[in-house]
């Protein structure tokens, strides 16, 4: 029971600060509702599964070299000044039509798509599973079960997925009365933000590049 609990602690932990996927999830479901946010996080989701893919196989190495940094900072940086100025250039409220065309399942995949790639160029979130959770990884291979292990692996998404849940329930409500000039305020905020971490992967890029 305790070894769930702290997963599901750790879940949370991975989730809860404020970052692109969050900022997402908030916007998507402000604006579009329930069904797109959770499917944004979900689709954040399945690239922390990936990633806890490519530890299990020893990958971790490979993902460390300096190219492949280089390119995921490259390509997230990308990614987000693309959100950031969608972000801004759709900042308007959504007429009823729009809002039940944000159901269709074209739409819900697409808001998949752009979970995954937040999530899978995303170098905080390779700092993280990497880095602090590849070491752990580790420890917990040598000190528990093979059931204990895939417990606290279910767990840990579980506390993601409760995360996530709450933010996407969150914006489902607050897009109630979130109208007009609100919202579009709302989603100015997040584009910038959405540049804010743009710029601060190139400058990590940058610094890459020079301490070579």
């Amino acid at each position: 029971m305790y070894e769930a609990a702290s997963a599901m602690i750790l879940g949370v932990s991975l989730a809860a600060p404020v970052g692109p996927i969050c900022l997402e999830v908030l916007k998507r479901g402000l604006s579009y509702g329930f069904a797109a946010a959770i499917v944004v996080a979900l689709g954040g989701m399945t690239a922390d599964a990936l990633f806890m893919l490519l530890i299990s196989l020893g990958l971790s190495h490979f993902i460390s070299q300096m190219h492949v940094q280089l390119g995921l900072y490259f390509i997230g940086a990308l990614f987000l000044l693309y959100l950031g100025s969608q972000s801004i250039a759709n900042r308007h409220s959504l007429s009823s039509h729009q809002k039940r065309a944000s159901y269709a399942p074209a739409y819900l995949w697409q808001s998949y798509r752009v979970g995954f790639g937040i999530a899978l160029f995303n170098p905080i979130n390779f700092l993280f599973w990497f880095g602090i959770y590849g070491s752990l990884f580790s420890e917990m291979i040598h000190r528990t079960t093979s059931t204990e292990f895939y417990i606290h692996i279910f767990f840990l998404f579980v506390g993601i997925l409760l995360w996530n849940v709450n933010l996407a329930v969150l914006a489902h409500f607050g897009s109630m009365w979130l109208r007009g000039q609100l919202l579009s305020i709302v989603n100015i905020l997040a584009g910038l933000m959405l540049f804010y971490f743009a710029a601060h992967f190139i400058h990590l890029l940058l610094q890459l590049v020079l301490s070579q």
